[in-house]
C-alpha cells in the first residue's frame, strides 16, 4: 500500500513539475538564472553557500530550494531577508523537475572554496546576513546569564557520531573517520579553565558524556537555554575556539575567531590561516605511525570516506591522546592567544609544512595557505 502511494506521489509531483521545467528552461534562455539545492541538514555547507555567494562580484539570480530537514531554522530566516528560498511543497516541485533532466538545472552552482581568501569580506558578509537585533541581543544575553557565563569563555565542539547517525545514517557511516571521543579532552578543557575562561560545550546531545567537576564547564548542549539563536550568538561572542572538523566549526571561522583545530584526519581540505592552528590524527598502516609527508603521497590528507582508508591498505586512523592534547592547547595558547613567537625550530619544521602542501596545488582550493600546526606533531611526524 504504502509503495503504491508513493507511486502515486511520485506521478503527481512530476505531472505538476513538467511545465515548471519548461517555464525554467525559457527563463534561463533570456536570465542569468541558477537552481541551487541547499544541503540545509549540515549547517557547515548551509552557512557557507550563502557566505560563498555573498562574496561573489558577479551574482546570478539563484532560487535557493530547501528540501531536506532544516539544522538551523534562525540562519533559515535570516536568509529570507536577503535570498529568494523556496520550501515546502514548491521546493518538491522544483526537486521533480530537476530530477527530469538533470543537465539543465545547476543544482551545485555555489561550491564551498576559498573560504579563507578575504577575510574582512567575510566577516562583513556574516554580520550582514546573521544581524542581530536588539531584541534578539537581550534575549541571548540573558540565556548566558542563565547557563551561568559571567566572564570571558571559549567554546568547544568534538564532533562524533550521534548526529549524523539520527539524520543521515549513510552518511555517518562513510564520516566516522572524523569522529572522536569528548573524554580524551578532560585536560585540555581543565588547562582553559585553570587559564580563567569558561568552556561552553557545543553541538547536539552527544553519544559519549563527559563530567567535569567545575562550573565554569558549561554543558550547553544539554541546557534547556540551547537554541539556534543561540548557537550563532556563542560562535560570535567567544574569545576563541576548540574544535574538529565539524560543521559548527564553520560559524566562527566565518567570524575570524582563532581556533586550535584538533583530531583533524583531512588536514589536506582545511581551511589554513593565521588564525587557527592543527593537530592531526595519525594515520597506521600495520602497527606504524605513517609520517605527514607519507599522508601526503598516499594521499590520505584529502580522504572524504572510510572507504578511501580501505583502497590504501586497511590504514587506521588514530585520535589524538589527552597528553597530545594538551601538549597542543598549550602551543595554542602560548601562539595564538598570548601572542608569542613560536620557537626558530617550530618555524622552520612549519614552513617545511606549509611548502610542502603548497607543491600540492592540485588538492588545494584555496589562493592562500598559512597557519601553524603543532610543534610537537612536526617534531615527531614530518618525516
Amino acid at each position: 500500500m504504502s509503495f503504491l502511494i508513493k507511486i502515486i506521489k511520485n506521478i503527481f509531483f512530476y505531472s505538476i513539475s513538467f511545465p515548471v521545467y519548461l517555464a525554467i528552461i525559457v527563463l534561463t534562455r533570456f536570465f542569468n538564472l541558477k537552481i541551487h539545492y541547499c544541503d540545509s541538514e549540515r549547517i557547515g555547507h548551509f552557512l557557507f553557500h550563502f557566505l560563498v555567494y555573498m562574496e561573489l562580484k558577479k551574482k546570478p539570480f539563484v532560487i535557493w530550494v530547501v528540501n531536506k530537514k532544516v539544522c538551523n531554522n534562525f540562519l533559515l530566516r535570516k536568509a529570507h531577508s536577503f535570498f529568494f528560498i523556496v520550501t515546502g511543497f514548491f521546493s518538491k516541485v522544483l526537486f521533480f523537475a530537476d530530477l527530469i533532466n538533470k543537465k539543465t538545472f545547476n543544482f551545485n552552482y555555489i561550491y564551498i572554496q576559498n573560504l579563507n581568501s578575504n577575510y574582512p569580506k567575510k566577516i562583513q558578509s556574516i554580520n550582514k546576513l546573521i544581524k542581530f537585533n536588539q531584541e534578539e541581543i537581550i534575549d541571548c544575553r540573558n540565556r548566558l546569564k542563565k547557563i551561568g557565563i559571567k566572564n570571558k569563555f571559549i567554546c568547544l565542539h568534538v564532533r562524533d557520531s550521534f548526529y549524523l547517525k539520527r539524520n543521515q545514517n549513510q552518511k555517518w557511516k562513510s564520516n566516522s573517520f572524523r569522529d572522536c571521543n569528548i573524554i580524551n579532552y578532560k585536560k585540555l578543557i581543565n588547562f582553559f579553565i585553570n587559564k580563567g575562561y569558561y568552556v561552553v560545550r557545543m553541538g547536539d546531545k552527544h553519544q559519549n558524556k563527559i563530567s567535569v567537576k567545575n562550573s565554569k564547564f558549561i554543558h550547553y548542549n544539554l541546557s534547556e537555554f540551547k537554541n539556534d539563536m543561540m548557537d550563532f550568538y556563542l560562535a560570535k561572542e567567544c574569545k576563541f575556539t576548540i574544535g574538529t572538523s565539524s560543521g559548527w566549526e564553520g560559524i566562527p571561522f566565518a567570524y575570524m575567531k582563532k581556533g586550535l583545530v584538533t583530531n583533524i584526519p583531512n588536514f589536506g581540505s582545511a581551511d589554513w590561516t593565521e588564525k587557527r592552528y592543527f593537530l592531526f590524527k595519525k594515520f597506521v598502516k600495520k602497527r606504524n605511525i605513517l609520517s605527514i609527508k607519507e599522508v601526503f603521497k598516499l594521499k590520505l590528507d584529502t580522504i572524504s570516506k572510510v572507504s578511501d582508508l580501505v583502497k590504501c591498505g586497511g590504514i587506521k586512523v588514530v585520535e589524538n591522546t589527552p597528553e597530545e592534547l594538551l601538549i597542543a592547547a598549550r602551543e595554542f595558547f602560548r601562539i595564538l592567544i598570548n601572542k608569542k613567537a613560536a620557537s626558530k625550530k617550530h618555524q622552520k619544521l612549519n614552513k617545511i609544512f606549509l611548502q610542502y602542501m603548497i607543491s600540492k596545488q592540485d588538492l588545494f582550493l584555496q589562493k592562500k595557505i598559512s597557519g601553524y600546526a603543532s610543534y610537537y606533531l612536526l617534531k615527531k611526524y614530518l618525516n
